[in-house]
């Protein structure tokens, strides 16, 4: 669930929101000191509020045409593929459940 710089994969049946749940959930059941991802080098419990403030800013640029552009640049250098794996497909992902 989490990967270091590298945007998840968000389509199908995922859920963004539920990322967001996740998140708080692991925060408040577990003492996390170290976090292993799936993809990039090992980090702290911050990579859990980064990732935290990924989705909150693509709901917000889901919400906001006008943040949109200045949201997205604010990720450009994370790992992404265009179609599944990238800003533009977590917006969707949230304007979907609008």
């Amino acid at each position: 669930m989490i990967i270091n710089k590298q945007l998840q994969v968000i389509m199908g049946e995922a859920d963004a929101e539920g990322y967001l749940a996740t998140f708080d959930l692991l925060k408040a059941q577990f003492e996390i000191k170290i976090i292993i991802p799936g993809h990039g080098p090992i980090a702290d419990i911050e990579m859990i509020e980064i990732f935290r403030i990924y989705f909150n800013d693509m709901k917000l640029a889901s919400e906001d045409a006008d943040k949109e552009d200045r949201l997205i640049e604010k990720y450009k250098d994370w790992n992404q593929l265009a179609i599944f794996m990238s800003p533009e497909a977590t917006i969707k992902h949230f304007k979907k459940k609008m």
